[in-house]
């Protein structure tokens, strides 16, 4: 590499370049696999790929093509038909339309399971397999306290001598609930969701350009309507591939289908027929907080998701030539007879390789995606080994050796009889201040943890030895220290992490630091966000605190952010402030802070995450708007972008009974530069306190 690092680079940019460095491409596939392991372990997924290809042969990496007809064919009236159901995808609508190919339209009886179902799903049974009609039952995961019924139910079927036109059609998600015996004795049949915006807009576009849909306005209004169904049809798919990039794309991943994709289609068309001019507020509205809105429960993505349905709703996209991609590719074409006409166009132009740029994200969110798919690859390989390695004479050497250096390294307790006399003074009602009950509350949690782990740690070097049994806690204990995993005994009194056990436990130290500095020598001048593990709390105190010095009623009290230029909080010319506090350690996700100009701004290329300078949170009125930032350079200020701060990368949370997520802890107005806010929005971008390692 050092020899000739400019070829390397290209290979690192990209490596399936064309013309990698001679040595890389002599690299059996099996060798790249190895060497991109360290050298960017992002490329893991595509390299594993093409190794199972190539081993195995192609069937083993792409998936079959549904086919509910052959599937049919394998039935029979003793042999239930189990649809097993997977993340975005409802086998329903492709049922109904087989159901009505075969005749038996009006010969299905639907129900959807649930409490108090079972006699009626028993007795539809009976009635159809005498009278030769189908039987859909849905959701059966859902139901579970009857699932041992339907496996009587489906064992009696012989019994009941059905016609042989009759058929028990089952829907579930994978459970630990459903029958097994059910499971052996039926057809199973699944459908994959489509892999990649071009399948998935495919296939979506499919659904809504059937004869009854695609003619369903009159002919004066047909060029609007079909270019809102191409717009639609693009929405869907859209957020449904988002949610591959995590975090970035949406906190939580959320289960639309077409159901949603119905119901949209369905309002679309009382707005294109009841309205000579489309009301876009109100189509804007319905999509993005009810129709696909009414699944979302984080704030943030319900955010997120009307600043996308604004992108692909609105009246630009009826203009002739109007193209939602910027090199024209995802545009209706000029001129087209018929639906199959506008599909073969969706088929040949929109490229294979998904740009992040279509889900409103920077191209950096596509290395973080394949990045994620490595780590869940390489995880799941350690999970599948065999578990009685870590027993073998010199694992079980290994586990004493890392136990020996973890109870090494261990942190002492912060102990409040070494305390600064300032740290826990007493207020004017004689009680502690806020931020001294804050860290007393804090580090009664790190003495807690600390304690666990010394304790748990003890136990198991004594097991070891033989002195004591190895119970079930103690093996998991162990099989987390051999592949690097912070034990769940540790995790239940710790802090959330995403980092594995060894950057997990120098974090530790670092923390327990910081508060053994607090306690001992007082205030410090800037406080770690990242640190706490309850930071809600760190910053409701750091309000009171203003609120009882200026007499202010803390509920109308909100932080306003004002980013310095220091980034080191031990190497820095701050001095401690009255009003306030300075907080470091956050990093921002999906874009970066620009000290220059003081704004957001588009990140560098192949930048997940960066650092932020350290950031004074001033409590204001709430009615008072941001001060203006002073800069280096004049800034054009669009708005300020609302950026949530969330304790870890994950974001997703709990929700809390203050109806927001336990991950989320505060959100800061920051410049927004360049841009709108809602291109922040659409970027996913967050400050994290506790960063990745």
């Amino acid at each position: 590499i050092s020899s000739d690092p400019d070829l390397w680079k290209v290979l690192f940019d990209d490596p399936f370049t064309l013309s990698p460095p001679l040595t890389y491409a002599r690299f059996s596939t099996w060798q790249r696999i190895v060497f991109m392991r360290t050298f960017k372990e992002e490329s893991l997924s595509r390299l594993v790929r093409e190794y199972v290809i190539e081993v195995l042969g192609p069937v083993f990496a792409e998936s079959p093509s549904f086919n509910l007809g052959a599937s049919f064919d394998s039935s029979s009236p003793l042999n239930p038909m189990v649809l097993l159901l997977s993340a975005g995808t409802d086998p329903t609508s492709v049922f109904n339309e087989f159901a009505e190919n075969k005749g038996f339209g009006q010969l299905v009886h639907m129900l959807s399971l649930g409490q108090g179902q079972g006699k009626q799903a028993e007795q539809l049974v009976r009635d159809a397999a005498r009278a030769g009609h189908w039987v859909y039952l849905q959701n059966c995961h859902v139901y579970q306290s009857w699932m041992p019924q339907l496996e009587e139910v489906v064992a009696s079927l012989g019994e009941l001598s059905p016609h042989e036109d009759f058929r028990l059609w089952l829907t579930s998600a994978p459970s630990r609930d459903f029958p097994i015996s059910v499971l052996q004795a039926g057809v199973k049949v699944t459908r994959e969701p489509p892999q990649g915006l071009r399948a998935n807009f495919r296939d979506t576009f499919a659904t809504v350009s059937n004869a009854s849909v695609w003619e369903a306005v009159p002919e004066s209004k047909r060029p609007v309507w079909h270019k809102l169904l191409f717009a639609l049809s693009l929405f869907h798919s859209s957020i449904l591939e988002r949610r591959r990039f995590g975090p970035l794309g949406w906190n939580i991943p959320y289960q639309w289908n077409t159901g949603d994709l119905d119901t949209s289609v369905q309002a679309l068309q009382k707005f294109v027929t009841g309205y000579e001019a489309l009301p876009w507020s109100a189509i804007q509205f319905m999509f993005g907080n009810i129709h696909y809105g009414g699944r979302v429960t984080d704030q943030w993505d319900t955010r997120c998701l009307c600043a996308r349905v604004v992108h692909y709703l609105n009246a630009d996209v009826l203009q002739p030539g109007y193209s939602f991609g910027h090199d024209g590719t995802y545009s209706m074409p000029a001129t087209y007879q018929s639906a199959a006409e506008v599909a073969a166009h969706i088929a040949a132009n929109v490229p294979a390789n998904d740009e992040p740029e279509m889900f409103g994200l920077h191209s950096n969110a596509e290395s973080a995606y394949q990045s994620r798919l490595s780590k869940a690859l390489l995880r799941s390989v350690l999970e599948v080994q065999p578990r009685d390695a870590g027993h073998a004479k010199d694992s079980k050497q290994q586990a004493l050796d890392t136990i020996a250096d973890l109870a090494a390294r261990l942190p002492n307790r912060v102990l409040a009889a070494d305390a600064h006399s300032s740290t826990y003074a007493l207020g004017d009602n004689g009680t502690i201040t806020a931020l001294g009950s804050v860290a007393l509350h804090e580090v009664e949690k790190y003495n807690k943890l600390l304690n666990v782990i010394q304790s748990t740690l003890a136990d198991l070097k004594k097991s070891l030895a033989g002195t004591i049994v190895m119970d079930s806690a103690l093996e998991e204990l162990l099989s987390s220290i051999t592949y690097q995993l912070v034990p769940p005994t540790w995790e239940a009194v710790a802090y959330p992490s995403t980092r594995s056990l060894s950057s997990w436990f120098g974090d530790l130290i670092q923390r327990v630091e910081f508060f053994r500095d607090w306690n001992e020598n007082g205030l410090p001048t800037s406080f770690w966000l990242g640190g706490f593990i309850f930071p809600q709390g760190f910053l409701t105190a750091v309000l009171q605190t203003h609120s009882r010095t200026h007499h202010e009623p803390i509920d109308q009290l909100a932080f306003e952010a004002k980013v310095s230029a220091e980034y080191n909080p031990y190497d820095s010319k701050l001095e401690y402030i009255q009003d306030g506090v300075y907080v470091h350690g956050l990093a921002m996700e999906g874009a970066r802070w620009d000290p220059a100009r003081g704004c957001v701004c588009e990140p560098y290329p192949r930048q997940l995450e960066s650092k932020m300078p350290i950031t004074w949170l001033l409590p204001v009125r709430r009615t008072e708007g941001p001060t203006r930032r002073k800069s280096l350079k004049p800034l054009e200020v669009h708005a300020h972008y609302e950026c949530p701060v969330y304790k870890i990368n994950t974001r997703a949370g709990t929700l809390s009974t203050t109806g927001t997520s336990t991950n989320f802890i505060i959100a800061l107005k920051m410049a927004a530069g360049d841009f709108p806010p809602e291109h922040w929005v659409s970027r996913g971008t967050a400050l994290i306190a506790a960063p990745a390692e």
